[in-house]
């Protein structure tokens, strides 16, 4: 599960040095995603620690991502800590009900229907929700144009 916040808020870094992720520090980070997520969902969520240590020991692929990412200056902060970001955040343990509440949250201008609670700003929704639009439809403009320029042949 990922949320794209207002290109105004930034990934920043919170290394305290070395070679190893500060776990600690991404564990508080995690913990502020956790609880954002939670109120969305309008009840408290938990990490799944068996698959974020799954992800964090079989990630290589990701992390290879990230790196390239990095090679063209689209990451801030240290990759590592991004990285392990991201495993948390794949490893929160959603149901269906919980996605539609957070939909729900959303189109309801930030206020969860169920709590009552404002969540997010209204001005932030319409741009969240664009952006989540624009991610759904990205790969289905891709297809059609692999179609128009295989000349309708299905090709994989």
């Amino acid at each position: 599960l990922f949320f794209r916040w207002p290109d105004t808020t930034r990934v920043e870094d919170c290394s305290e040095g070395g070679a190893e992720a500060d776990l600690a520090g991404v564990r508080d980070r995690l913990d502020r995603i956790l609880e954002t997520f939670s109120n969305f969902a309008g009840r408290e969520l938990q990490i799944d620690e068996k698959i974020f240590e799954s992800e964090r020991e079989t990630g290589d692929r990701n992390r290879a991502l990230a790196w390239l990412m990095r090679s063209f200056g689209k990451l801030d902060g240290e990759t590592e800590e991004i990285v392990d970001l991201y495993f948390g955040q794949c490893s929160i343990l959603v149901t269906c009900r919980d996605l539609a509440v957070m939909g729900a949250t959303l189109a309801n201008d930030g206020v969860n229907p169920l709590t009552g609670r404002r969540v997010i700003d209204a001005h932030h929704c319409k741009r969240v929700l664009a952006d989540s639009l624009v991610a759904t439809l990205e790969p289905i403009r891709h297809r059609a144009e692999d179609l128009i320029r295989n000349e309708g042949e299905v090709r994989e």
